[in-house]
């Protein structure tokens, strides 16, 4: 919906309308048509917002679960572990798997293992010159060297998911899963092309192709 978003640098005043007699009411509007399968995410976004009224004052980012409103790497971790939150939903591109294990080796590879030990994913790093790791507040995980330098950064290696704050590079890809609990690569990938040109194009996982771009 942000895509086609009329305007989609608005503050929260803009998409307010005042109304006679002291009121108000959303106005938000979209540059074309709803395709049929975007409509249910239109009407549940349509229907949630028209539970909010706006009062007069600045605009302001709260996080809703830190009582203070500030956002903390640590109270997303903790909102994780409820079962209801709808926060649990995705986590260093993954969806979050209770038992799993990310490890920085005493060689200097970052890899996570599932709950029996089996081996999952590794970090693209080279492993050379790797002294810690860290998540920072934004939610990127680092590798970095002695001279704090970052070796890799999650940010920087997209999967099926891409955060606020971070940036998809010319040549960046985000590629879907193969199934809801399959993270494998999937059949759809969105790329930032060297012209500049954002694009969607499906993918051969037989032949490992990438066909022409359908958008």
């Amino acid at each position: 919906m942000f895509r086609i978003a009329a305007n989609n640098s608005v503050v929260v005043a803009d998409f307010w309308g005042r109304q006679e007699g002291g009121g108000g009411g959303w106005e938000v509007h979209f540059r074309r048509p709803f395709q049929d399968w975007e409509l249910e995410e239109v009407s549940r976004f349509l229907g949630y917002i028209s539970t909010v009224k706006v009062q007069e004052g600045e605009d302001f980012l709260v996080w809703k679960i830190e009582r203070k409103g500030t956002f903390k790497v640590k109270s997303y971790y903790r909102s994780l572990k409820e079962d209801n939150s709808p926060l649990r939903t995705r986590f260093f591109a993954w969806e979050a798997v209770w038992g799993s294990k990310v490890e920085l080796k005493a060689d200097g590879q970052f890899t996570l293992e599932d709950p029996l030990g089996q081996f999952i994913w590794q970090a693209q790093s080279g492993a050379h010159g790797v002294a810690y790791a860290a998540m920072l507040e934004s939610g990127n995980s680092v590798l970095a060297s002695e001279d704090s330098s970052y070796v890799w950064e999650s940010f920087k290696s997209p999967a099926d998911t891409i955060l606020p704050t971070q940036v998809l590079e010319i040549g960046g890809m985000l590629s879907s899963r193969q199934a809801e609990g399959n993270y494998s690569k999937g059949r759809f990938q969105i790329r930032l092309v060297p012209d500049g040109n954002l694009v969607l194009n499906t993918f051969n996982l037989e032949t490992n192709t990438e066909y022409d771009a359908y958008y």
